[in-house]
């Protein structure tokens, strides 16, 4: 059976070479099942050593003492060193998959904010290019509306030139209908005096026929 620690590594090399949403999902679950399996692993060691070393019990009257020197402590250290070290190694690899757990989530709320930043830069050049397009559209409109008031200005000057034209024309006509009136009486009157001396010259002349 393989080592967990080579399949641990195996899987966060493979992880490595495929990053993904799916395989970030199957590597958190699988770093918390190395962790249970690592942890589990080393409390069962911790048990076994336990049971292997209980309580001590009372040395028969045969048995020969116990040698002076530090090699049977030793060799029951070595046990309760594994399974410290064991119990070390899955805190530690229980601490790495949650800072792995908090760096990827760090990492899509960076990858996140980095969209929306994206997004909002867009944004931000659409409305600036629109509020350009605008600027411009207004600035004609403002050209145009001041070509027009300029132009109901001159048409306005005119119509009052014209206005003023048209009242010295009207005076003129009136002007000349009066003088008209006179002249047209004036010769009336004379010929009137004309015809009333023609007919006082000329009566002498049809006395006489008489």
């Amino acid at each position: 059976m393989p080592d967990w620690r080579q399949e641990y590594l195996a899987g966060l090399s493979d992880a490595e070479k495929q990053k993904s949403p799916l395989n970030h999902e199957l590597i958190a679950a699988y770093s918390q099942l190395l962790d249970r399996v690592s942890v589990l692993e080393a409390e069962k060691a911790a048990l076994q050593l336990q049971s292997g070393t209980g309580a001590p019990t009372s040395p028969s009257p045969s048995a020969p003492p116990p040698t002076s020197g530090g090699g049977g402590a030793a060799a029951a250290d070595e046990p309760a060193l594994v399974a410290r070290l064991r119990l070390e190694l899955a805190e530690a690899l229980r601490s790495n998959t949650q800072l792995q757990r908090r760096a990827q989530t760090a990492e899509d709320e960076l990858a996140r904010l980095r969209a929306k930043s994206a997004a909002e830069g867009r944004a931000v050049r659409e409305l600036t290019a629109e509020r350009r397009t605008l600027a411009v559209k207004l600035r004609d409109r403002e050209e145009e509306l001041r070509a027009k008031n300029k132009l109901v200005a001159e048409v306005q000057d005119e119509l009052a030139v014209l206005n003023m034209q048209l009242d010295l024309v009207e005076r003129r006509r009136a002007e000349q209908e009066a003088e008209n009136k006179q002249l047209v009486e004036r010769f009336m009157q004379r010929v009137g005096q004309e015809a009333e001396a023609l007919n006082l010259a000329s009566e002498p002349l049809f006395s006489r026929r008489r």
